[in-house]
């Protein structure tokens, strides 16, 4: 039975849970600020890196994007084996966070505009190969593209954050030439939330988790909190209901 459309809302004191509902525990080790991150960036990203059937131990893996998305990619990409991780992204905070979560290299693209440019450190920084992975987190169309043309022949482009309908523009012929393998992900189920927060208890000595929270608000100040998250502001800004 469907809930009735005033309880359908996410923005409120109270959520109507449907009875079929499947639910996952939150270790007790885990804190809520740790396991924020889970419900919708680092099961999805847990989803796309079980499709990718693990990152080659050594590789060379470059990722698109430093908000969470890409920052758990990161995480898994460097407990999967990569011998060098480079974050392609913005604003500084955010790359802030990826350093501290262990990036190799980080490149900033308010700093670096042009694509040429970027993709020339990236082929510095790996003797004029390119990565053998490249994992798409940033939801900017064009990336794509560029994605595409830094991956090193016989490579693997992992695409996770493209979930707009904008086309981009995409020859073939690069697939073919560089015998690419172009993997898509979107969405993840129970057994992804569970092995989320399986790897936040094991690692959680490793990597402060709960830094990707940078600012509670109010249920009051959700509009303020959306516009932050907008502008880029906040890695990942919440909704504190607690102690209403």
């Amino acid at each position: 039975m469907a809930p009735p459309s005033e309880l359908r809302g996410g923005f409120a004191e109270y959520e109507y849970v449907v009875p079929v509902t499947k639910v996952v525990k939150i270790p007790d080790e885990v804190t809520e600020e740790e396991a924020i991150g889970v419900a919708c960036a680092f099961r999805s990203v847990m989803a796309a890196f079980e499709k990718l059937n693990g990152v080659g131990y050594g590789d060379t893996v470059v990722i698109q994007g430093a908000g969470p998305i890409g920052l758990y990619s990161l995480l898994l990409a460097r407990e999967g084996g990569a011998g060098k991780t480079i974050v392609i992204g913005a604003p500084a905070n955010r790359l802030e966070l990826a350093k501290k979560w262990g990036a190799n290299h980080v490149i900033n693209i308010d700093e670096i505009k042009d694509p040429a440019e970027r993709k020339a450190i990236v082929m510095e920084l790996t003797n004029g190969k390119g990565p053998e992975l490249v994992v798409e987190c940033s939801g900017f169309p064009p990336a794509f593209a560029e994605g595409v043309d830094m991956v090193q022949i016989g490579g693997r482009y992992l695409v996770i954050g493209l979930t707009s309908p904008v086309p981009v523009t995409f020859t073939p012929y690069a697939l073919v030439q560089k015998n690419l393998q172009i993997i898509g992900s979107g969405g993840a189920n129970n057994r992804h939330f569970y092995k989320a927060l399986q790897f936040i208890k094991t690692h959680k000595d490793r990597y402060s988790f709960a830094d990707i929270v940078t600012k509670k608000y109010k249920l009051e100040e959700i509009n303020e909190a959306l516009a932050d998250m907008k502008a880029g502001t906040q890695i990942k800004p919440v909704i504190d209901n607690r102690n209403r």
